[in-house]
């Protein structure tokens, strides 16, 4: 599945485990992949493969885990290693509906750590914002704006470095 929306436009990665990963999920069958979260060392995950989604020019696996669900950001794995054991797959996964839920788990983990900046924009401005932010922040309005023609909105972005940049 492709969503040319990206979280962040200027983001793009080509993971070197891509094609050994999409063989996977059209085979079938689990994978250990060794997988670095931000900040953390790498850990070693066994996966059930459902599929790889494109966001944006960067690409992520959907896959099952011991713990439900999970989002792996392909640049993120350090290593891959291929089993022959069948992959768990729900009957008939609706990928465009996995990643549906999959980002919309994601914003609210955003929203519950994320930091809120308010801002007063021209009416004009709020579509050039709204399509910056990319589906990476909501947007909040209070309808206070202290002058006519201006709106006070309040973005919920995921870190400072995020809103740092949408901003800019």
């Amino acid at each position: 599945m492709v969503d040319p929306v990206g979280w962040d436009r200027s983001a793009r990665d080509e993971p070197p485990f891509l094609e050994v990963v999409q063989a996977a999920v059209l085979d079938r069958v689990q994978v250990d992949l060794e997988y670095e979260k931000p900040g953390s060392p790498p850990s070693r995950r066994r996966v059930h493969p459902y599929g790889l989604v494109a966001k944006g020019g960067v690409w992520y696996l959907l896959a099952g885990t011991d713990a439900g669900r999970r989002t792996f950001r392909l640049s993120r794995v350090r290593g891959v290693a291929v089993t022959t054991e069948p992959a768990l797959v729900p009957e008939g996964p609706d990928l465009a509906r996995e990643w549906a839920s999959a980002r919309e788990e994601s914003l609210a983990r955003a929203r519950a750590s994320g930091v809120q900046v308010e801002v007063e924009v021209t009416e004009g401005a709020v579509l050039r914002l709204t399509a910056a932010l990319g589906g990476r922040a909501t947007v909040e309005e209070d309808g206070t704006a202290s002058r006519k023609g201006w709106r006070r909105l309040t973005l919920t972005l995921p870190s400072e470095r995020a809103a740092a940049s949408v901003l800019a």
